[in-house]
């Protein structure tokens, strides 16, 4: 017979009725509390793990910001060299590396921004 019947709403008479609810009450408690234990184990765990990947990608930008990027072609496709003057062409030359390459800083910062784990 289970402790406690949800279709009978009276309370329990005996003192064994009582205490084997306290007992019940006390071992979900105590699990409940070991579960809770585990998940702060498990996101102090991915918390850290975030703030190391974070930490490569700052060093990733860092090194990103420093690295010669240029390819020598420009986004149309001529050479850098050779690439005809802004007025003759109908743009200011940009090389495809650089253009590129300035693009992931910022989708990285972005990321670094949304994902740095505050201590």
């Amino acid at each position: 017979m289970p402790i406690w019947d949800a279709n009978n709403l009276s309370a329990p008479h005996t003192q064994r009725e009582l205490a084997q609810i306290a007992e019940a009450s006390a071992s979900v408690f105590s699990r409940s509390n070991e579960q809770i234990d585990t998940l702060r184990d498990e996101l102090a765990k991915e918390k850290a793990k975030v703030a190391r990947l974070v930490e490569a990608l700052k060093a990733c930008v860092s090194s990103l910001e420093r690295a010669d990027t240029a390819e020598g072609v420009c986004c149309c496709g001529d050479n850098m060299e050779s690439h005809g003057a802004p007025m003759n062409c109908g743009h200011s030359p940009v090389d495809m590396g650089d253009y590129y390459a300035s693009k992931a800083p910022e989708a990285a910062r972005a990321a670094i921004a949304a994902y740095e784990v505050q201590p």
